[in-house]
């Protein structure tokens, strides 16, 4: 895993400012690992005394989207506001080819364009997948979506790794690897 580009990426001395970090919450998103993505930032943050990182959450849908396990989270912010952001996570789950839209594409393809360092969280790499942001690059996804993205992305490079740094590509399996990404990504700050 080259953590170069990432660490180039991210670590901004002249910055002073927290770096902002975007979660989109598409409907039936995985709780855990939204959280476990969430949760090593604010603890970060707590530990070193000073703001690092600011996140901003939305949704693509309005002003909550509701985890896969039917609790809903209230966002903070609208998807078109990520334009501020460093880094953009996609948070999916569940059922994600049914709320992945045409709009939520053009907006990663646009983050992207301006410069934002685009990650996955679950299954957000179909996302990724699905805007043309990870042809020929190494990535994850949940083991149970592996040979369905594999088969309908053939020319993905996808391991079976927790997560994958690929430039500025980041993506995880789901669940609690988020939270190894996350504490990854923070030491490269």
């Amino acid at each position: 895993m080259d953590n170069s580009t990432i660490k180039r990426l991210l670590n901004n001395e002249a910055d002073t400012n927290a770096q902002k970090i975007g979660f989109l919450l598409l409907n039936e998103f995985s709780l855990l690992a939204f959280a476990s993505a969430i949760e090593p930032l604010r603890a970060a943050n707590r530990q070193s005394g000073r703001q690092i990182f600011e996140w901003m959450v939305a949704s693509p849908i309005g002003n909550s989207s509701v985890a896969s396990n039917g609790i809903e989270v209230y966002t903070n912010t609208d998807p078109e506001d990520f334009k501020d952001c460093r880094m953009v996570f996609v948070c999916a789950g569940v059922n994600v080819r049914d709320n992945t839209t045409k709009a939520i594409l053009n907006l990663i393809r646009r983050l992207d364009r301006n410069g934002a360092i685009i990650g996955a969280i679950c299954t957000g790499t179909y996302v990724m997948a699905a805007a043309g942001l990870l042809d020929g690059r190494r990535c994850t996804i949940h083991w149970e979506n592996i040979d369905g993205l594999a088969e309908e992305f053939q020319e993905l490079e996808i391991t079976t790794d927790l997560f994958e740094i690929d430039g500025n590509r980041v993506t995880c399996s789901g669940g609690t690897a988020s939270l190894d990404m996350m504490l990854n990504l923070i030491s490269q700050s």
